[in-house]
């Protein structure tokens, strides 16, 4: 008998869930102050094709940013005004093996901020 995989959503967090090839990671929403931490995992020995979606559910007249860390170096700054309030966004990202991944969040007013990624998982 093929043994199944079965997968629950056990609710937000800042690590990466991987289920087979596939990768994902929901944030939730953070009151973000300045460089909030909204996602920090780490790779395995294999690498990662992503989409990274930022969640807005700010106010319309807050401006609102997000950065991307590989190893500590920024590698992807988004950066919101007021007059772009709640865009929808996704940005491709690859995310190479043996890493440390970290998404920050930055907006004024203590609002919420909020990442989402999902991706593929690929032998290196």
């Amino acid at each position: 008998m093929a043994k199944k995989q079965i997968a629950t959503f056990l609710g937000t967090q800042k690590g990466l869930s991987t289920l087979g090839d596939h990768a994902y990671a929901f944030s939730g929403l953070i009151p973000s102050a300045t460089d909030t931490v909204l996602l920090d995992f780490a790779t395995s020995s294999s690498y990662i094709v992503a989409t990274f979606t930022p969640v807005y559910a700010t106010d319309a007249g807050d401006n609102a940013e997000w950065e991307i860390e590989i190893n500590g170096e920024i590698v992807y700054v988004l950066f919101l005004t007021a007059a772009t309030a709640y865009p929808t966004w996704e940005v491709k990202i690859i995310f190479p093996p043996n890493s440390r991944i970290r998404v920050l969040g930055s907006v004024g007013n203590d609002r919420v901020l909020g990442a989402i990624i999902t991706g593929r998982v690929y032998d290196a």
